[in-house]
């Protein structure tokens, strides 16, 4: 059985928040939040449509009653967030190990990260895609061209063929080669990528992690954006939103927008930017997490 069917499994015992099943199947809320979004597109699930948190609780279809009760049974003033519930579920001893493990991993990120950023940043020229496009086709064909003239250079032309001539005629056919390398080139339409632009380095970044654009809703004059897009991901390619924004600094209100944004279209979403949290904003991101990932570019 694998975790997709374990989550369902665990929602049929009865109505349940994501941390629950997090813990249960001993993945982090971000992926357990992933197996319930699946389950909600499949109709096998639903969701309450009031908040614990900032987190649903997920029921089969027909126990909306017991789903409710639920809800107000944790609404009530002694409510513990999603991050205090998570500390009270009991967990077993290897659940334990894999949140210690995965606690690490990320420590380990965040300390490689925090020395990338130390490091100064060197003046990244405007991309060609026609010049990788060309840097392609040489590279593709001058091994077979060097490869070719250094074998004719060094094997001994029989008499009845002048050396010189069958080397007129072997780099010829190199220049021939090459001409059609510059000619695949001249044909490929010209386009730039604009590294100073934070929404041409959001898609780059997005093109680096193999993901599938699927629509682009520009905004402030091509400064920011909306992007949908399919990133994969250790169960597979999600489909998430990714909010680029421009700001010297990212407030709890842009960070609220965007979960809100993407709760509306039942997505996870990526916020990518060019700013510094603040720290009532890193506070709320640790809230959200399971649904909303920051990436500083």
């Amino acid at each position: 059985m694998n975790n997709l069917d374990k989550a369902y499994e665990i929602v049929r015992q009865g109505p349940c928040l994501p941390v629950e099943v997090a813990s249960k199947l001993g993945v982090d809320s971000f992926l357990a939040n992933a197996y319930l979004s699946q389950l909600i597109d499949a109709n096998k699930i639903k969701a309450s449509k009031e908040r614990v948190g900032n987190a649903f609780v997920y029921f089969l279809p027909g126990h909306e009653g017991a789903a409710n009760s639920r809800v107000q049974a944790l609404l009530q003033p002694t409510q513990k967030t999603a991050r205090m519930f998570a500390s009270s579920v009991p967990a077993g001893a290897e659940v334990e190990q894999k949140r210690q493990a995965f606690a690490e991993r990320l420590q380990e990120i965040e300390k490689k990260e925090a020395i990338q950023k130390a490091q100064p940043k060197q003046e990244v020229k405007p991309i060609s895609i026609a010049e990788k496009v060309k840097q392609e086709f040489l590279d593709r064909f001058r091994p077979a061209i060097a490869e070719q003239l250094a074998r004719q250079e060094a094997k001994p032309a029989p008499v009845l063929v002048q050396p010189a001539t069958k080397m007129h005629e072997d780099r010829k056919i190199a220049e021939q080669m090459m001409q059609e390398v510059e000619k695949k080139v001249k044909e490929t339409k010209e386009i730039k990528i604009d590294s100073s632009k934070l929404v041409d380095k959001a898609l780059a970044f997005l093109a680096d992690g193999h993901a599938d654009i699927i629509s682009k809703d520009l905004k402030k004059k091509g400064k920011e954006a909306d992007i949908i897009a399919h990133i994969p991901s250790p169960i597979g390619n999600l489909k998430y939103l990714v909010v680029v924004r421009d700001k010297k600094t990212v407030s709890e209100a842009d960070l609220s927008l965007a979960f809100t944004e993407g709760q509306s279209k039942k997505m996870p979403v990526l916020f990518v930017t060019n700013g510094k949290l603040t720290k009532t904003a890193e506070n709320y991101l640790s809230l959200i997490s399971g649904l909303v990932k920051f990436k500083n570019l």
